[in-house]
């Protein structure tokens, strides 16, 4: 009868401490992996989020293996945005007025969790910290007309990007390095090789805006630009880190935007970027999943087109799965 008693008082403990049969075993953890999908209507000629994505409409494929969706959420809680303006000479007054003037107008879609932070090429050792929508776009406005003066020659965006880059770690689900400027690099401490394991490390998400045409001067004169590039041609550094990180810099020049309607238009793309910044899908799969640096390839059985697909081309092993909270 003393054993039963010992039984039964170890059962009745067991059950007050929610012990089952994992005793001793850590939960299995989730790595999650950000998403946004988009689709043109052609009706309000706007580019909208695809909505309504579950588990049974992806296939992913980490390395060569497909691997299982846990689960997949509108992920719309607060995000952070570090900021990177060029202020460096190499950047024209016209220029730098459409960086602060379009940085405002892209800060002006963040929402009031939202946080910003701002560093500048050539001063990018002392980066404002994570702010308020409004306290960002106050700061914009000044420096349209109080441009800081840059001390040399050189343009240092590698340097800026590490700043801005290692603002956000910890890293949070959903964060976002965004530069207004040149994908060029010229006089930085910081690699490029750096900035890549940083950015695509933390899971960041990087955007990039530049005010130039990167095929001017680049192919000879009456060359069709609908026609594809030619192999000679290789897209920036940046550009094409960006685009591992599942996203773009946007090449728009000052001529262009020029003509009539187009700075609208411009505006109206910048509220669609914002939209997936802020709302990106969360897809969630086990850490098992991910044992090494892997290629990751998302494919939707909707009608997308494969270039509104935007994830992460390489992720990581996960430990502590980033956070949405601020």
């Amino acid at each position: 009868m003393r054993i039963n008693t010992l039984r039964l008082a170890f059962f009745v403990l067991a059950a007050s401490l929610d012990i089952g049969p994992c005793i001793g075993q850590t939960p299995p953890q989730s790595c999650f992996i950000p998403l946004v999908a988009t689709r043109y209507n052609p009706a309000t000629s706007t580019v909208q989020l695809v909505e309504g994505l579950a588990a049974s409409d992806l296939k992913l494929t980490i390395g060569s293996k497909t691997v299982p969706v846990a689960n997949i959420s509108t992920d719309s809680g607060p995000k952070r945005v570090a900021l990177v303006l060029d202020a460096s000479r190499k950047v024209p007054e016209a220029e730098w007025q459409l960086e602060t003037d379009m940085a405002a107008a892209l800060v002006r879609n963040g929402r009031r969790d939202d946080r910003f932070a701002l560093v500048l090429t050539g001063q990018e050792t002392t980066p404002f910290p994570f702010q308020s929508a409004g306290d960002i776009q106050r700061q914009l406005n000044e420096l349209y007309s109080n441009r800081p003066l840059a001390s040399d020659g050189s343009e240092r965006n590698f340097d800026a990007l590490k700043v801005a880059a290692s603002s956000l770690n910890p890293p949070s689900f959903g964060d976002v390095v965004f530069l207004f400027g040149h994908p060029e690099d010229d006089g930085s401490a910081a690699t490029f090789d750096q900035i890549k394991q940083i950015i695509l490390e933390g899971g960041t998400r990087l955007y990039g805006i530049s005010f130039t045409d990167p095929l001017r001067n680049k192919f000879p004169a009456g060359f069709d630009p609908n026609k594809p590039l030619p192999n000679s041609f290789v897209p920036a550094k940046l550009d094409q880190l960006a685009h591992l990180t599942g996203y773009f810099v946007s090449y728009h020049s000052l001529e262009a935007l020029a003509q009539p309607g187009q700075n609208r238009l411009f505006r109206n793309f910048l509220v669609d970027l914002y939209a997936g910044i802020a709302s990106p899908y969360r897809i969630e799969i086990p850490s098992a999943s991910i044992s090494t640096q892997s290629s990751l390839e998302v494919e939707i059985n909707r009608e997308i087109y494969k270039h509104d697909i935007h994830y992460p081309q390489v992720i990581y092993p996960c430990t502590n799965p980033p956070s949405s909270k601020l």
